[in-house]
Order: C-alpha cells, then sequence, then structure tokens
C-alpha cells in the first residue's frame, strides 16, 4: 500500500509539474493543481466516509463561494475591462500614425519624430494588451459577444511594418548625425543633436505629384483605421460601406518622372547618407509600402464584414 501510495503522489506531482514548465497558458494552473492537490493523496485512509465526504464537500463549497465573491469584487472595483482598455489603445494609435503622416506632408521633422514616437508607444500598448484579450480566457461570456482577437493581431502586425515605413521617411527627411536616436528620443540625446534636413521634405513637397499621393495616402489611412476601430468596437458592422483599397500607390510613377528630372548636384561629402536622390528614392518607397501594408488592413478587416 505504501508503495502504491508514493508512487500514485509521485506520478500526480510529475504531471503537473511538467505542465507547469510546458504549458505558457496552463503552466500557473498546472503548478496550483500539483501544490495544493498534492496533500490530498497524503491524507490518511478513514473507516467513516460519511464524515470524510461531509467536510469535503465543505470545502469545495468555500472554495467556490471565495471564488464568486472574488469574482465579484473584481468586476466591481474594475473600471474597463481588457478589451475596452484595448479599443481605447487603438484609438490613440490611429491617432499617432494620422498625426505622424500629416506632420510628414507640412514638411514638420520635429513633429513627425514626436508621432513616430507616440505610434511606438501606442503600438507596444496595443500588443502588450493583446492577450488578456483572448476570448478563451474567459469563464463566462455573459451574452457578450467575442473580441475579433485574431483580426486585431493580424491588423497589428501590418501596423508595426507601417510604423517601420514612417521611421523610414524620418530616416529620410533628417540628416545623417553619427549614433544619434532617428526618432530623437528624449532619453537619448547627445552633442549635436539636431532637426536639420537639407530640404528633401521641401523637395518632395515642391512636386505637383504629392498633393494626389497626399490625399490618396491620407483617405487610405483614415478609412482603413476607422474600419478596423469600428469592426472590434462594435457588435453590429452590417453598415459598414464599402471600400476601394488599392495595392499600389497610383501616383507614384508621375512622382518619380517629376524627381528624375531634378539636378541633384553633388553633395558635400562622399555618403550614401549625403545623397539626396538616395534620399527622395527611400522616402518614396516609404510612402508606396505604407500604401501596400494598408491594403493588407483593409483585406483582412474587409474578411470580417458579413456580406
Amino acid at each position: 500500500r505504501f508503495i502504491i501510495q508514493a508512487l500514485t503522489t509521485w506520478l500526480y506531482v510529475y504531471i503537473f509539474t511538467y505542465v507547469y514548465y510546458v504549458s505558457d497558458m496552463w503552466g500557473y494552473v498546472g503548478c496550483l493543481i500539483a501544490g495544493f492537490g498534492v496533500y490530498q493523496l497524503l491524507v490518511p485512509c478513514s473507516a467513516d466516509p460519511v464524515s470524510t465526504f461531509q467536510s469535503r464537500y465543505q470545502e469545495i463549497g468555500s472554495v467556490v463561494f471565495a471564488i464568486f465573491v472574488q469574482g465579484l469584487i473584481h468586476s466591481m472595483f474594475s473600471r474597463h475591462t481588457p478589451t475596452q482598455l484595448q479599443i481605447k489603445a487603438v484609438d490613440n494609435l490611429s491617432k499617432a500614425f494620422l498625426a505622424s503622416y500629416e506632420a510628414f506632408f507640412q514638411c514638420d521633422l520635429p513633429a513627425m519624430q514626436a508621432g513616430g514616437r507616440d505610434a511606438a508607444m501606442h503600438l507596444a500598448t496595443c500588443k502588450a494588451l493583446l492577450p488578456e484579450c483572448d476570448p478563451k480566457l474567459k469563464a463566462v461570456s455573459c451574452g457578450e459577444k467575442d473580441f475579433k482577437y485574431d483580426l486585431c493581431a493580424q491588423v497589428l502586425r501590418s501596423l508595426e511594418h507601417l510604423e517601420g515605413e514612417f521611421n523610414l521617411l524620418i530616416v529620410a527627411a533628417k540628416d545623417w548625425v553619427p549614433n544619434e536616436a532617428v526618432r530623437g528620443e528624449a532619453d537619448e540625446v547627445m552633442e549635436g543633436q539636431s532637426n536639420a534636413t537639407t530640404g528633401v521634405l521641401e523637395t518632395l513637397m515642391s512636386r505637383q505629384a504629392m498633393r494626389p499621393v497626399k490625399e490618396e495616402l491620407m483617405q487610405a489611412l483614415g478609412n482603413t483605421l476607422e474600419l478596423f476601430q469600428t469592426l472590434i468596437s462594435e457588435d453590429d458592422c452590417k453598415d459598414i460601406e464599402y471600400m476601394r483599397a488599392s495595392m499600389e500607390l497610383e501616383a507614384a510613377p508621375d512622382l518619380y518622372k517629376q524627381l528624375s528630372g531634378l539636378n541633384y548636384g553633388r553633395p558635400e561629402r562622399d555618403e550614401l547618407t549625403n545623397d539626396l536622390r538616395a534620399r527622395l528614392t527611400i522616402a518614396v518607397r516609404a510612402l508606396e509600402n505604407s500604401e501596400y501594408h494598408l491594403y493588407k488592413v483593409t483585406e483582412r478587416c474587409l474578411k470580417e464584414v458579413p456580406v
């Protein structure tokens, strides 16, 4: 009997300890089961099963009541659910992207750097909150529709690429200084830090083709982010109007032609970072890629719209 009890206890602890080490989602639960469940296997056998079962049912009732009280207190004092916080974070991220690209078209490099920092911060917040919004973590849905977790995860990955393209716009616009942060973070300010730009933004904005580029990109940005917010925040998405999504920036070829006719001259230093032609090409290419990532977001969102 002793050997059987020892083997049973060891096997029980081994299984749930193994779950603790290998499972990301249920590891903590496995640890609790192994820790609090093993002592039941060590209780001596009783000759009076009635009293034993009575005490066990009392213990189960106490645990269930404690869970109920804890859940009630948590619901009373929790001002916002993770889903509500995620929707608010996505709204802040959308505003940051709109302000960032608007600053680009206004030739405002400091505002671009500030917008890039805000977008990165809000994107990190969205990614941190996302695991808490997984519908699988809900014990009871209480009639609420599940949060579109897969949609949000895929869109955030595309928006992460969009943030990278905007950082390229800052790199192309800003004069290169060794060992200097691209977005000009306040905690990384070094000697010689500046917001100088040798006319990259002004050269771009002086081209006639930039007007349709701005209209096309800003419209796509606004519509795409609004569609995404609507899908994750509203239960009824039947009233969403048809949206036109373009994979390519249609005005980009005209912009390339207008830029190719400029007289760039020779840079003061023979470095690629000072080559105006290369920097303009990077900027236009980043705008094209931005349009593409917005198209991918729109394409994914439209799959969630009921026909």
